[in-house]
């Protein structure tokens, strides 16, 4: 629904960008043309496959 709502605003000639959100900054934020050049979170998991596989999340933001 991003995608097509940006694709809206600039066929309307409205500048528009993605933001990713998981950068906290004063000076940037996590911007770009493209949604796939700011994913909030990649990698890989190799692992052995149990029953009720469980993955937990933690984040936590400071002011450095």
């Amino acid at each position: 629904m991003a995608t097509l709502f940006i694709v809206a605003c600039r066929r309307l000639g409205l500048a528009s960008r993605f933001v990713s959100g998981y950068l906290v900054s004063s000076a940037a934020v996590a911007v770009h043309r493209h949604p796939e050049a700011i994913p909030p979170v990649s990698g890989t998991f190799y692992g052995p496959i149990e029953p009720n596989p469980k993955m937990t999340v933690k984040v936590e933001v400071a002011h450095l």
